[in-house]
């Protein structure tokens, strides 16, 4: 383990002795033991649920839901700050732990108490700074992340970009590295291919429409103008005779 050699100034607030209770905190009290109902009491009860001849009572209905209670900012504000106030002590319990521990090693290892002691106190510095350092960063990420939510929630609202392209921005977002984002970025371009080839494949099995436009078709009116022609010019033939009577009769 490599450790600063430049003086630091200790945080007094981690302690490597044994953690001990806090003065004013008082032990957690064990919950009382629930009393358990008379024995007699269960199996008369069972007896007569279970008995045949006994009256059927209608179960009472069911109490409405309550209603939804009303977010209190203030409560919610010092609930987080008190599980603020319990993170750091487990941190600090966790660092002053790991210090005795490493203070203890380096004795047995040959080093003389103070020499241990001073090491153990450099270590706290060095995970003291770390912490901060992860803070930090931690504040810096949480207040690009809400500027970005911000600026994508009024671009949806004046209608500045495209809702869908928003939505993928936000999604892609949620990921928790670049070989995640890539790999949902692919699955939404394959699912969208997807759904275009099915709406596609649904679209060409559309029987095509056949309308009625009242007239003949160009082939057969052709034939009848001829064969008429050659009736005129004396044909006489079946084909002819019915292209004659077809006009004659309107049919």
């Amino acid at each position: 383990m490599v450790m600063s050699t430049e003086p630091q100034e200790l945080d007094e607030s981690v302690d490597i002795a044994e953690p001990a209770v806090a003065e004013g905190e008082s032990p957690v009290e064990e919950p009382e033991a629930i009393e358990a109902a008379p024995t007699g009491e269960v199996e008369a009860t069972h007896a007569g649920a279970t008995d045949g001849s006994a009256n059927v009572v209608a179960a009472p209905p069911p109490p409405p839901p309550p209603a939804t209670p009303q977010v209190d900012q203030k409560a919610l504000q010092e609930l987080q700050q008190r599980r603020a106030m319990e993170q750091e002590r487990t941190w600090r319990d966790q660092v002053g732990r790991a210090a005795r521990t490493y203070e203890q090693q380096l004795q047995e290892a040959g080093y003389m108490p103070e020499q241990a002691r001073d090491q153990a106190r450099r270590y706290v510095q060095q995970e003291q700074k770390f912490r901060k350092q992860d803070e930090e960063a931690a504040n810096m990420i949480g207040y690009v992340q809400g500027r970005q939510s911000a600026a994508v929630h009024f671009m949806k609202k004046h209608g500045l970009a495209n809702k869908q392209m928003l939505d993928d921005l936000m999604a892609l977002q949620q990921t928790n590295s670049p070989a995640e984002m890539e790999k949902e970025a692919q699955r939404m371009k394959n699912d969208r291919a997807l759904r275009a080839e099915n709406a596609r494949l649904k679209q060409g099995r559309v029987a095509p429409q056949a309308f009625d436009n009242s007239q003949g078709a160009a082939e057969a009116s052709s034939n009848d103008n001829r064969l008429l022609d050659a009736y005129n010019s004396g044909d006489r033939s079946e084909a002819a005779v019915r292209a004659a009577r077809r006009l004659a009769l309107g049919s």
